[in-house]
């Protein structure tokens, strides 16, 4: 199979895959608080320990999933959560047991955390390194479309169909994700078990401050996400919502832009470093009350950043190590 080529009909399989999958997440993460409060009834506080508990269990898949995926083949486990999360979507919608929920969102966000972990070192087998910007710039903007996509969407079917109707289109759509990565084939004779520890991960020691400026990122960004509305609403009068979408639209143009160009120049390390810039100019114009733009340039900053840190992170490491790389950077990002 011939790895260079983004037609290649296995990277593009799991583009659609990938397309479903965080459709069909962010379309959950929105309905389930709605799921919550307005069909069963209870006190919205429950749906921040929706949102740790989720979390919590993304977190320990991470931990996991390498030396997994080593054992058993990244695709298998690929599969399989997605398998799983379509039997979860499913019980969604027929539980009224609020602890019952809790449990059911917990293994969620395990195979949520797999499928996470997994996709990247899937997505860079598909690939050579000459093209590996590319291919994470386009594999990328599936995760953005999904944002912008669900939220607006599962608002309107909220208010015409059932929750139980909803959440079994979106067990569906988690079941067709499966098996569409159930048809990827992809050489995994190289996946090996490694050494523990975040140094045999890594083959070159550069890479070490890009894995800690990604954590200072993931807390500014949740930060960002979690209260950036509340903020936009208390200082503007301008719909609080627009600044999501300009972050959104920063975000999706420049995951392909940037691998298209990087990969061209080669040129990753300054290209890491300028997102990186940039995300400190955004939050400064977002603080100073320049929502609109501040948010623009935190998704620009934010889709080099994923683009140029992940392709830097597995072009500088050989695939035997693709498994173990992408489930401490993942660690790393949570």
């Amino acid at each position: 199979m011939k790895r260079n080529n983004l037609n290649n009909i296995y990277f593009l399989t799991n583009f659609a895959a990938l397309a479903l999958f965080f459709f069909a997440e962010n379309t959950v993460k929105i309905l389930l608080p709605l799921f919550i409060t307005e069909h069963l009834n209870f006190d919205r506080h429950f749906s921040g320990y929706f949102l740790a508990i989720f979390s919590f269990g993304e977190i320990v898949a991470k931990f996991f999933t390498g030396a997994m995926a080593d054992k058993f083949g990244r695709l298998k486990i690929y599969t399989l959560s997605l398998l799983l999360i379509a039997v979860l979507a499913y019980i969604y919608g027929a539980a009224s047991i609020i602890y019952a929920l809790l449990l059911v969102r917990l293994a969620h966000g395990f195979c949520g955390g797999m499928v996470n972990t997994i996709y990247k070192p899937v997505t860079a087998s598909l690939s050579d390194k000459k093209h590996m910007g590319r291919a994470m710039g386009v594999i990328g903007v599936t995760s953005v479309t999904g944002m912008m996509l669900g939220a607006p969407l599962v608002v309107n079917m909220s208010d015409r169909f059932s929750y139980s109707s909803i959440f079994t289109l979106i067990a569906f759509l988690y079941l067709c994700a499966s098996l569409l990565t159930s048809l990827i084939r992809a050489d995994e004779s190289g996946t090996a078990p490694m050494k523990r520890g975040l140094g045999t991960f890594i083959e070159k020691k550069a890479l070490l401050p890009f894995a800690a400026l990604r954590f200072i990122h993931a807390m500014n960004y949740g930060i960002f996400i979690a209260y950036g509305i509340i903020f936009a609403r208390a200082v503007s009068p301008v719909n609080s919502g627009l600044y999501l979408t300009a972050f959104a639209c920063g975000n999706m143009i420049m995951r392909p832009l940037t691998g298209l160009i990087a990969d061209k120049m080669q040129k990753w390390y300054p290209t890491a470093v300028s997102a990186y810039l940039l995300l400190i100019c955004g939050y400064g114009a977002f603080s100073m009350q320049y929502l609109i733009a501040g948010a623009f340039i935190i998704g620009i900053g934010t889709g080099i950043e994923f683009t140029a840190v992940n392709s830097l992170v597995f072009r500088n490491t050989a695939e035997p190590a693709f498994n173990r790389i992408s489930a401490t950077m993942e660690i790393v990002r949570s």
